[in-house]
């Protein structure tokens, strides 16, 4: 080994921990940006009204609403009747009673007015690659911004369909010599539950895959497919007509890591407890972003998304903002998956 081969050694792995580090910022700010933008605008409605009025919302929906901290901290409100001058000092005050109530997985957005869904690179789509032996690997990408799109009223149906049908066609061209599948969600941060569900649905057999159930207990909604129909209901329902493709029967390897949040961790409970699916899960902790999400107007341009429910799997776990623990705990995690489907997919 010469000089320069021993430094590379020595720093490899200060550069790895330096690159982790800027990936965290970056989702952590992608989630608190809409927040910094909107404490510098102005509205019509005084910064303690609309204090008052989100801390109302709060108090009755917020997932840990009868928790102590927040407990405490809905008690020392009612008594010191806070005043803003700004709403800049009254949303970093809000933004602490957020995540008191709804936990890391609620924030607030600020309306978008115009999206140009045409710009270059907006929208991310899977690759599929075909391995030795008929094993897919499929990866999934953060489908964050199709979720930022459509809720400001655009229409992405085009991009949706171009989403699921680059994973659906393949699968149907060539299913008869697929062996396994490597899912691979490391990076994925989330999104929308229904494409990720939508592209996936190979996997599953018609019925419920997720149950939702609201701060009192009470089951809410969840994830199922009937037939070419696949519904997300949270208190109110959204169908979406799909590509339907029958039931893949092949071990599925599911990738996951740090990274692995919200919509992709939904994703990978509801293969992790199916009792249809041959699976394993390899790579590190995911995110434990796995509360349910409401949406509240709650000015004109501003809409705020609270944790007010926790989902529970077919196996009955919940799931309250829990991480998702892979069987395999692994730095090489596509290696082991296809080490471990090589031996299930030709039993």
């Amino acid at each position: 080994m010469n000089h320069k081969e021993f430094k590379w050694v020595i720093y490899q792995p200060i550069l790895q921990k330096i690159i982790n580090l800027i990936m965290v910022v970056l989702i952590s700010f992608r989630l608190l940006c809409p927040i910094i933008i909107e404490a510098e605008t102005s509205s019509e409605i005084t910064p303690t009204e609309f204090y008052n009025q989100t801390l109302a919302i709060f108090n009755e929906e917020g997932l840990y609403h009868n928790e102590q901290p927040w407990i405490d901290y809905y008690d020392e409100y009612q008594q010191s009747h806070l005043e803003f001058n700004s709403f800049a000092s009254m949303m970093l005050e809000l933004t602490k009673a957020l995540r008191i109530v709804g936990g890391k997985h609620s924030f607030i957005v600020k309306k978008t007015s115009h999206i140009d869904k045409d710009q270059p690179d907006l929208f991310k789509y899977p690759s599929v690659e075909t391995l030795e032996d008929g094993i897919l690997h499929i990866s999934l990408p953060e489908t964050y911004n199709f979720f930022t799109v459509s809720n400001n009223g655009t229409d992405i149906t085009t991009e949706f369909n171009k989403y699921t049908e680059t994973v659906l066609n393949p699968i149907e061209e060539n299913r008869q010599n697929i062996k396994g599948i490597v899912l691979d969600l490391r990076n994925n941060t989330g999104g929308s539950h229904a494409i990720l569900f939508a592209t996936t649905n190979f996997l599953f057999p018609d019925g419920n895959l997720l149950s939702f159930y609201n701060n009192k207990d009470e089951k809410i909604g969840g994830i199922k497919i009937d037939n070419t129909t696949l519904s997300v209901a949270n208190n109110y329902e959204n169908t979406y007509a799909i590509k339907r493709l029958s039931h893949l029967n092949v071990p599925v390897a599911v990738l996951i890591n740090e990274y692995t949040s919200s919509a992709a961790e939904f994703l990978a409970i509801a293969i992790k407890d199916a009792t249809t699916i041959d699976s394993k899960l390899f790579g590190k902790t995911s995110a434990g972003y796995t509360s349910v999400l409401s949406g509240y107007a709650i000015s004109n341009d501003t809409d705020l998304l609270l944790a007010t429910g926790y989902l529970k799997s077919n196996e009955g776990t919940d799931y309250k903002d829990t991480p998702i623990v892979p069987d395999v705990d692994s730095k090489t995690p596509l290696d082991d998956a296809l080490q471990w489907l090589s031996m299930t997919s030709f039993d």
